[in-house]
């Protein structure tokens, strides 16, 4: 099995093998994005995003941040942030 620092590459592409987790990824891309609009914007019940956006914090590729009493999402790597394409409602 491939690590990725503790990753293992497994967990690392299952996280990115879903389309709903790419779109949240893009969403956090330039700025911290509240997760309560989340559920504003894709067609996902709210357990759904907190489903993926768990499994994205569990594997580093998304951290959660607290600001004024919400919590906000972004990316974690830098070099992924410019990889990402932008998110798209088609």
């Amino acid at each position: 099995m491939i690590e990725l620092g503790t990753l293992k590459a497994d967990e690392y592409i299952r996280a990115l093998n879903n389309k709903t987790r790419i779109d949240i990824l893009s969403l956090g891309v330039e700025i911290p994005f509240p997760l309560y609009q989340l559920n504003q914007i894709l067609p996902i019940s709210q357990p759904t995003i907190n489903r993926h956006v768990k499994l994205l914090v569990d594997v580093g590729l998304l951290q959660k941040v607290k600001k004024n009493g919400k919590i906000y999402i972004q990316t974690t790597e830098q070099e992924f942030r410019f990889k990402l394409p932008p998110f798209s409602t088609s």
